[in-house]
């Protein structure tokens, strides 16, 4: 586990205010957002896999593509690993067990929904 997701799952699990948890579930949404729009503004994100030798150069394709792939997936896996702490924590705990709690939170994680 990185150490981003390690300190996010330490502090979801030491949270004693909903609102920070909430406010956490925005920061990642937002960060996911501006990850997406960033990624189609990138032209290695139009490009197919078909096309790749044609329009992309062998150094790039040895040395920048793998390193992007990496980046996003350990992205990926980070931010999956801070929602599933999250939903554990949902499930788990009793300053969550408001019902209107649950199901906004819930449905942010679910959703991804901004402003939750």
């Amino acid at each position: 586990m990185s150490g981003i997701a390690r300190l996010a799952g330490i502090a979801v699990k030491e949270a004693r205010d909903v609102r920070a948890i909430h406010a956490l579930l925005d920061r990642l949404s937002e960060f996911s957002q501006t990850l997406v729009t960033q990624w189609k503004m990138n032209r290695l994100s139009q490009v197919s896999m078909v096309d790749e030798p044609d329009l992309i150069d062998i150094d790039s394709r040895k040395q920048t593509i793998p390193v992007v792939w990496q980046i996003l997936k350990m992205v990926l896996f980070t931010t999956i690993l801070v929602l599933q702490e999250l939903a554990t924590r949902l499930i788990q705990s009793p300053e969550m067990a408001d019902v209107r709690s649950r199901f906004i939170i819930s449905g942010c994680i679910f959703f991804w929904k901004i402003g939750c």
